[in-house]
């Protein structure tokens, strides 16, 4: 069985250079409505399924997002469940930031 890259991650991620095969389709879920319809993509010749955490176009704020549905969807998008043998949970950018330069909330 081949090695499917699972991503939930945030906007822009599926406009990266080299993506070939480039295909969204919707997944239902019994948690209900993912974010989004699921990119089905190959990267060099590694299968690649990327769920916008957001929405394309950014439309879902934090609080709006069903998980539940993202992760259910993002797990099984090729075959049944388990799903992908290796998922990628991406993160915000400002905790990608420098932490010298990160604002902190400390009273």
């Amino acid at each position: 069985m081949k090695t499917v890259l699972g991503i939930v991650g945030g906007s822009g991620l599926y406009d990266l250079p080299g993506l070939t095969e480039v295909e969204w389709r919707s997944i239902d879920s019994p948690w209900g409505t993912p974010s989004d319809a699921i990119l089905f993509a190959e990267y060099e010749s590694l299968p690649v399924c990327f769920l916008p955490r957001h929405g394309r176009s950014h439309r879902l704020s934090p609080g709006a997002i069903n998980y539940r549905a993202n992760i259910d969807a993002a797990s099984r998008p090729r075959r049944p469940r388990p799903g992908p043998p290796m998922r990628v949970q991406s993160t915000g950018a400002p905790a990608l930031q420098p932490a010298e330069t990160r604002k902190t909330h400390r009273s």
